[in-house]
């Protein structure tokens, strides 16, 4: 009968450590899943790759708002920056106000979900000030060619002036 209280003590002690460890178990439970979906929620961001969508085509420009929605619907952050008046260039002179002219990365370069791109866009401001570059440049252009025209009139009248003086 010793043997058999003994046996039961053993069994007793076995089951009061696996409820201990079941009792353990259950409660780290919730923690380690939190911890091991955190952990999930980062490498899915930063696994996850897209590819910068079109923002500055020549043949379909878009604005800074369009911009910035097709940004958010791939998954990808955006910071805007504006042109200054000193950029201006006669490139810039057919482009509309908000237009998108650039990015960092560029368009098409793959990134990982949740990167930052940076927008640059040029405004009205600027756009005049490259339509005056533009003309300006245009307008120096053309008063080089009549200048040229001149010269040549010049040169052809005192050719003919000198044939008729030695016809004389």
């Amino acid at each position: 009968m010793a043997s058999n209280n003994k046996s039961n003590k053993n069994y007793a002690g076995v089951l009061g450590a696996i409820g201990a460890v079941a009792g353990l178990v259950q409660a780290a439970s919730p923690m380690v899943e939190k911890a091991m979906d955190k952990s999930k929620d980062k490498s899915d961001k930063t696994d996850i790759k897209v590819i910068i969508p079109d923002l500055y085509r020549k043949d379909f420009p878009i604005d800074l708002d369009q911009a910035k929605i097709l940004l958010s619907d791939s998954g990808l952050k955006y910071s805007e920056s504006k042109m200054v008046v000193k950029d201006a260039d006669k490139k810039y002179k057919d482009c509309f106000n908000f237009q998108v002219i650039a990015s960092s990365p560029k368009q098409g370069t793959s990134v990982n979900q949740g990167t930052t791109v940076y927008l640059k866009y040029i405004t009205q401001e600027v756009i005049d000030a490259s339509i005056k570059i533009f003309e300006d440049e245009e307008k120096a252009k053309a008063e080089k060619k009549q200048e040229k025209k001149g010269d040549k009139a010049d040169k052809a009248g005192k050719k003919g002036k000198k044939e008729e003086g030695d016809k004389k």
